[in-house]
Parts: structure tokens; sequence; C-alpha cells
């Protein structure tokens, strides 16, 4: 009887592939059913291999009529598993749908071939000058081709999108297009929607498991050709894929932080590059890398440097607290903004990047602080919830009635979050609609639709928020926006937050004026003579960019250094350290740096203390042999088995 010998993935830690013989050719990609260490598994065919000299065990079943990941999906995978230093099992496993994971006969699904008309959709929208010239560029886009897409907000980056995808679907092509969160999906759903009704599909963590298997197989087989999703739709196996189309480029949600620490983007740019196709990054405040790239003529940049209507962007003021007497966060002049805004029948959005009530609750009489018993964390105290709640890993206890040391009733909430502005807004003053637009409030299916609804049904209210809110939603009533906290961007000695601040500060200011241009951005600092602060003041993001790259080629920083994390959690210090200290015990060179160990910024958390090595170079390539040198000390180490390590390649965070 004749054996085919194939090379079987399994999402296990190990970073191998397993020999597996049939009697039957299986094709590439496919499912099987094998027995691993006496247990029934499900396994990913990678590739034939030749017989091997020890004996192989039998592949059980083969579960799908034909492959669930083509050739070039495998490719995909064996690059993400080598750029990230991440066991290719583990790797497919991260995007297949929970239900394939499964060994059920319901899984066992076949492909239909189906063909979607290609007239079935009408543009209606007339496109202004800038848009027309960015279309004509995109549509005779071929091959692989990235494409900056830099458009100031309430420019029209989504009608591009969706010209971009009419002219795919043309050809006879399908488009993947990523958004970085949920949150983003019900407004760009719906224009997408108005222009090509069925056509498309969503797929994110927010849909049952059954609906994300339903629209895996529907673009597998033809029946959709759109999908719109956040990072977990990137293998999405979508016929004749012909264009990715990355919005808000820039976004930190698109970096995977746990387990596979991997940029959706990134990948989404390598998958373009290894199927040969263009791929169109969109932002009004796009990455430092990717403006660097179209420096260095990787990219292609479109400029979109004016609104639709036509209207001026909004007044930017600074506004010097660092001697007022603030009423729940907000100035005087702030406050006396809000009231004149909403006699006009306009609305107020209020932004600060901090949920709950108060990110402290402690006693005036002892200086006992409540902290999470398993992160050593502030707990932040939430007033509705009436809880206390660690923001690392949602441990939650009541509110003490005395403080546990000294038995004081002077138990105080100290500083800010959203749940406060919105109280204190609502206890203090007559105004109606005091609406607020955050993680806690969102969290109940159908919420989010729930509040973005009410916000565009009212003419006047005040809408607070955290980051969520600014994030490529259309509110055209909103005629203040009110930044409360600006400084923690300034005073953080994370590299990034510069960065961050600088795109928050302009993805904010352009929520404001889009319906008829008259706005204000009022942004209260304690440091109004801060130089950063001040490039922004005329919303010239473009400018601000090439001026932070400068500093940071100074100071060689990312993005003119590549850099990876290695990061250690136990329940011990001293085993953290000892880890760290011989993972990284003969890694040595001049073109390499490896920096600590050191505690990370958050030193405990979920129980365990965690720190890290930073490993930096020059070269990207003597990064990874580094990196290749050090996965071959850990797996010589009897510790690591006792201490949860992992690499992250590109680290956005410390």
């Amino acid at each position: 009887m004749t054996k085919f010998f194939y090379n079987v993935s399994i999402p296990i830690s190990v970073d191998q592939l397993f020999i597996y013989h049939s009697s039957r050719k299986i094709d590439l990609g496919s499912r099987v059913k094998i027995n691993f260490k006496n247990k029934s598994r499900v396994g990913i065919v990678i590739e034939k291999t030749n017989q091997p000299k020890f004996n192989t065990l039998t592949i059980e079943d083969i579960l799908d009529e034909s492959n669930i990941f083509s050739k070039n999906d495998l490719n995909i995978f064996k690059w993400i598993s080598d750029y990230y230093h991440y066991p290719i099992g583990q790797v497919i496993d991260s995007f297949i749908p929970s239900k394939l994971k499964k060994l059920s006969p319901m899984t066992r699904l076949a492909n239909v071939e189906h063909r979607l008309s290609n007239n079935a959709y009408k543009l209606t929208k007339k496109l202004t000058q800038e848009q027309k010239h960015a279309v004509d560029r995109i549509i005779r886009l071929k091959g692989f081709n990235p494409v900056l897409l830099f458009g100031v907000t309430g420019s029209g980056k989504t009608e591009i999108y969706i010209r971009a995808i009419a002219d795919q679907i043309d050809r006879g092509n399908s488009v993947l297009l990523l958004v970085p969160e949920i949150a983003l999906i019900p407004q760009m759903s719906d224009e997408i929607k108005k222009i090509f009704g069925d056509r498309f599909g969503l797929y994110h963590s927010g849909i049952s498991p059954a609906k994300r298997l339903k629209t895996w197989w529907e673009a597998k087989n033809g029946m959709k050709d759109i999908i719109i999703g956040t990072r977990s739709s990137l293998m999405n196996p979508l016929k004749n894929l012909g264009m990715i189309i990355v919005d808000e480029e820039h976004d930190r949600s698109y970096k995977q932080t746990t387990g596979l620490t991997y940029s959706a983007r990134d990948v989404a740019i390598k998958k373009a590059q290894l199927l040969n196709i263009p791929i169109l990054l969109g932002s009004a405040t796009p990455s430092l890398r990717s403006i660097l790239n179209t420096q260095l003529k990787k990219y292609q940049l479109i400029l979109l440097q004016n609104r639709i209507a036509k209207t001026k962007p909004p007044k930017f003021t600074i506004c010097d607290i660092s001697t007022s007497q603030l009423k729940e966060g907000l100035s005087d002049i702030a406050l006396l903004a809000i009231q004149k805004t909403l006699k006009k029948n306009k609305q107020v959005m209020i932004f600060l990047n901090r949920r709950g009530y108060a990110p402290e609750f402690s006693c005036e009489q002892c200086g006992w602080t409540a902290l999470c018993n398993h992160c050593e964390t502030n707990m932040v105290f939430h007033q509705i919830d009436k809880r206390l709640i660690c923001h690392r890993c949602n441990a939650a206890y009541g509110i003490p009635p005395q403080c546990p040391e000294c038995n004081s009733l002077q138990l105080s909430a100290l500083g800010l979050g959203t749940e406060r502005i919105q109280l204190g807004l609502t206890r203090d003053t007559d105004l109606d609609n005091i609406l607020r637009f955050d993680r806690d409030s969102t969290k109940k299916t159908g919420s989010l639709e729930k509040i973005i609804q009410r916000i565009k049904s009212i003419s006047s209210g005040v809408i607070v928020g955290t980051q969520m809110l600014i994030k490529g939603h259309d509110f055209p009533n909103i005629e203040l926006v009110i930044v409360v906290n600006a400084d923690r961007g300034l005073t953080s000695l994370n590299p990034y937050a510069i960065e961050d601040l600088a795109q928050q500060l302009i993805q904010v200011t352009g929520r404001a004026g889009r319906l008829d241009g008259v706005s204000n951005v009022l942004v209260q600092s304690r440091h109004p003579k801060d130089r950063h602060l001040n490039l922004l003041k005329d919303g010239d993001y473009l400018a601000f960019s090439k001026f932070i790259l400068e500093e940071r080629k100074k100071l060689n920083l990312p993005p003119f250094i590549h850099q990876a994390l290695l990061k250690s959690a136990s329940v011990s210090i001293n085993r953290n350290i000892k880890f760290l200290e011989s993972a990284i015990s003969n890694v040595s060179g001049k073109e390499t740096i490896v920096l600590g160990p050191m505690a990370s910024a958050i030193p405990k958390s979920r129980g365990k203390f965690h720190h890290h090595i930073l490993i930096q170079s020059n070269s990207k390539k003597i990064l990874h042999q580094t990196l290749d040198q050090i996965n071959n000390n850990i797996s010589e180490l009897k510790v690591s088995l006792r201490t949860q390590w992992r690499l992250d390649v590109d680290p956005l965070d410390f």
C-alpha cells in the first residue's frame, strides 16, 4: 500500500512540525484528525515530506473535502512564525474560526462555487477634485504597491475606499477592509452596505462563532467579495483577493498584546507583498513608520488636505490650568464654553482617555491606597457600580466602609475618569443629554449601536468619552471639543507617548465642525508652552511628524532602529531575572544592544511579576539572528518551564 507522508502542525508551544502518513493524497492546508500523545487532535497539513527513518502514526481522518488554507496562506503563516518567533501551529490556531478547531462532524463542510454579479451596486456621491485624483492613482496600481492615503479628518477617505472596492469588484476580485476596533465597524459597514448590499460580510470577535464560520465559508466560496473586520479577519480566505485596505493604519489596536504579539497592519503589508497586490493604508494621523516609508519611497503618498464640506479646521486653544481651580476636571473657561455651545443647539465632546470614576481610592488619614491583590496596581473606583475594579485583570471588590488599615471613615476617590465628569455635570448643572462613550458604557450587546444612534438623534448634548469616541466616528453636530488631560502624553516616559498624544489630538480635533466648520478645540494643560503641544496648534500633522522623526533620528529611536522585548512572568522576581540573564548569556555583537533585565512598566499583573530585556539593532536581519540565538538558549533552560516568556517584536508597550 502506498503511503504519503506529511508534516502536520499542532497548536502547541513547541516550534515543530510532526510527520504522519496516509494512504490518501491530502491537499496542503487541510485539517486532519491525528493522535498526539494518546489524544485525538486537529492538525493542519503543511507540506509533503519524505519517509523518515522512524515509524509514523496514521492520519486518522481528513476533516475537509478541500483545504481550508491555500498555499499562499501557508506561506504567510510561515512568515509570521519566522518574523514573530512563534510556533507555526499556534500561529495558525490564532486565525482559525473556533468551530474549525473541533473534531465535530458539523465542521466537515464542502466548497460550493458561487459568483456574484459584477454590476449589483450603484455609486451616487460626487467626488471632489482631490478625491478624483486619489481614485485615479489607486485604480492604476498594479502588483504590490503600498499607498499611504494621508487625509485630514472629513476629507472623504471612506468614499475613496468605496471606489477602490468597486474597481476591484469590476475586475472580478475581492477586497479585505481592516478596521482597528469593533466600535468602528457599524459606521463603516453602514456605508458599505448602502452601496454593495449583501456582498460584504463582517468578521470579528463580537460575532458568534457560528456566524464567523458562516462568513468564513461564504468568503471562501465566493459568496462574499468584501470582508470588513478587525485583526482576526486578516487570514479570511477570500477568493481572488485583489486589494487590502487598512483604515486608521496608525491605530495601536492593530497590535495584538497577548499570545502571538503581531501587528495586523504589518502582516497585511506582507500578505499583499506575497500575493503581489496593492495595499491602501488610510489615516489622518499616519504612524511615523509609514511616513518614513513615504520619505524613503517605499510607499506612495496620496494627500487629501481639504474637507469635503470645504470647512476650515477648528480653532485650537491651549488653556493654561496651572493655577486654576477645576470642577470635576473642568476649568471655568471650559464650563462657560460648554454653556455657550449648548445654547446654540450644538454638541460638546469631552475627551479623557481614562474610564471609571477615579483612578485611586485611598484613606486621607493614613495614606492607605486600594491595590489589586493580583497586580499591585491601583484599583479604579466605579461610582455607578459601587465597585473597585482592576483595569488590568478585571478583579472587582466592594467599597470598604472604613479604612482597612486605621479604621478611618475618611476615604476619598482621587483623580479623574469619564464617569466622574459625566456624574459631575449631571449633578452640578441643569444640562440635558450628558452621555458617556467608553468601554464600560458599551460592553452590553447592542449598547454601542444604541449610543451612536442616540448621539446622532440629538441636536444638543455633551458626550464624554475615551479614545473609543475619537476613532473615525462621524458626529456632524459637534462644535466644541475639550481635551481634559493632555499632560499625560507630554510627561510620560514611554517613547511613543508624544506620537500617541499627537494622533489623539488631531483625531479629536477632527470630530468638530464637520458639518458647518464652526468649531473650537480647547486643550487643558499645565504645560501650555510645551513645544510639542504648540506644534499641533495649526493641525499640521505632517509638519509635526517630520519634526518628531528628526528628533528620533538623532536619538536613534524607532522607526530608525529595530527592537524586540524578551518578556518574562512568574511568581518570583529572582526566577524572572535568572531566566532573562540565562537567555542572553552568550548573546553578543557590535551591532546588537541588549538592555536589562528590568522591571516592566506594570511590574506585577494577575499574580505574577513581569520583567523584560530590550534587544535592538540598526539591522533587522541581525536583530532576528539574535532572537534566534536567544530562542536556542531558552530551549536548553530548565527554568523556562516555570517561567512564562515571549518575544515581542516591534513592541509598543514596555
